[in-house]
């Protein structure tokens, strides 16, 4: 690549995914903000990976191969390390930037020096890039560009599974390298702890314009840990995952003590509540009443708050109704001649 000055580094991570991997960097190279770089990282693809990047020919490209796998948050890291700029965008290998995706959300950080990451509104597409939803927030908005403290963050980041589309962020290379990338025993969903650690020194800020695309497919990394439904992920130990990041996070930052107590309350509160809906959507999918019941005997005994909740009294009606119908279903018809 030919050396001068940028602002940007786009990075995509990537591994044998040169089905998807032509479009995200075509997405790339056609942003209207001219003073990027992009750097892919191949974390020693044995697929086409290698050809589809050396297929185009732009001088803004950078293609770093390892000669072997090194793990799929090394290689994240690897991204970062080697970004050498003021700004790093982190571009998983199967999702697209929009045109103006850089010019508007640079100018946010250029008008907003107390701003870490800035993210916006997004599309979900699927495995042929269809549209299947446009313009998704992940937060309540307030104009064309919200801006929310860190500290307010960190609270909806106790509530929310999903706080920023990743695709759809750019960040400052100061914070990313103090929260100190993502970490191999945060898997899996190292982004979630990230994202938390740079909260404690850094403003987020929201563009209501969807400026990218993320894309749901049975491939994806996200499909690996449940299963993929066709209109997303079922991710049945996923409020586990996020209540041990968010109590492990709460464990080690170092917050004011009534902050602190403020998060966790949130954190347990939230994860009595998703712990419940999972059983409660198991159970309208079929599941036996005995192995629902025994299930909320042990979320019982871990934690006697679940009955406080209505989703749980819902769940027994539901399920008690149910089987109290179908025996009084099963005497009428002996009744009948």
């Amino acid at each position: 690549m030919t050396e001068r000055s940028v602002t940007v580094t786009v990075g995509i991570p990537t591994f044998n995914r040169a089905r998807y991997l032509r479009e995200s960097m075509a997405s790339v190279l056609a942003q209207s903000y001219p003073d990027f770089r992009l750097l892919v990282c191949d974390n020693a693809s044995t697929d086409a990976t290698e050809e589809t990047v050396r297929s185009f020919d732009d001088p803004r490209i950078d293609y770093v191969r390892s000669d072997e796998n090194i793990g799929m948050i090394a290689n994240f890291n690897r991204v970062i390390e080697r970004a050498a700029t003021e700004l790093v965008v982190l571009l998983p290998d199967d999702d697209l930037l929009y045109p103006d995706h850089l010019r508007r959300t640079v100018e946010v950080l250029d008008r907003m020096p107390g701003v870490g990451v800035v993210h916006t509104a997004f599309d979900v597409i699927d495995g042929s890039s269809r549209v299947v939803e446009h313009a998704r927030t992940l937060m309540d908005v307030n104009g064309s560009v919200t801006v929310e403290s860190g500290e307010r963050y960190l609270e909806r980041s106790m509530r929310s599974p999903w706080t920023v589309c990743w695709p759809s962020a750019i960040f400052r290379a100061a914070a990313l390298a103090k929260a100190g990338g993502k970490r191999e025993k945060d898997e899996p969903m190292a982004d979630v702890p990230l994202l938390m650690r740079i909260a404690c020194d850094w403003d987020f800020a929201h563009v209501s314009q969807p400026l990218a695309a993320t894309r749901l497919h049975a491939e994806a990394a996200t499909a690996a840990l449940g299963s993929f439904t066709g209109a997303g992920y079922a991710l049945d130990d996923q409020p586990r995952v996020l209540h041990g990041h968010r109590t492990r996070f709460l464990d080690e930052a170092a917050l004011p003590k009534n902050r602190c107590s403020h998060y966790r309350a949130l954190a347990d509160a939230t994860y009595r509540r998703d712990k419940i809906g999972g059983l409660a959507t198991r159970a309208g999918s079929g599941a036996s009443w005995m192995s629902t019941s025994r299930t909320l005997a042990e979320y019982t005994r871990d934690d006697p708050r679940v009955l406080l909740l209505p989703t749980t009294w819902r769940l027994c009606a539901a399920q008690l109704g149910g089987r109290y119908a179908k025996r009084a279903g099963r005497r009428l018809l002996h009744l009948v001649p």
